[in-house]
């Protein structure tokens, strides 16, 4: 949506990418306090679910082949899928850092 339909920089494509993934992760963790093996495992999904789907959606609007043709296309869509996963882990890890120190905070006098 952000490049196809709004037709803004890919930088802000970077910044959603890099954003939502960690507020996600963040919610992940501190509402339902899950653990690092749920969180590494939805980073993996969503990072390649979130690639699939701009891959289809440009395709689709483009006319392109929808698999990435030359080695640029490849590393570009494996550098997407890693910032949505290790932005999903950074936001889970923030958030238990943050319940680690309330609990802390919490158990002094």
């Amino acid at each position: 949506v952000i490049v196809n339909e709004f037709n803004l920089d890919t930088a802000y494509l970077w910044v959603a990418c890099a954003v939502v993934p960690f507020a996600f992760g963040f919610l992940l963790s501190w509402l339902s306090g899950r653990g690092s093996a749920a969180a590494f495992a939805f980073a993996i999904a969503l990072g390649i679910v979130g690639v699939v789907g701009m891959t289809v959606l440009q395709s689709l609007k483009s006319g392109d082949p929808i698999m990435p043709q030359t080695r640029y296309e490849w590393w570009d869509n494996i550098n997407f899928a890693t910032i949505i996963a290790l932005s999903l882990i950074a936001g889970h890890t923030v958030a238990r850092g943050l319940r680690a120190l309330q609990v802390r905070s919490l158990a002094k006098p």
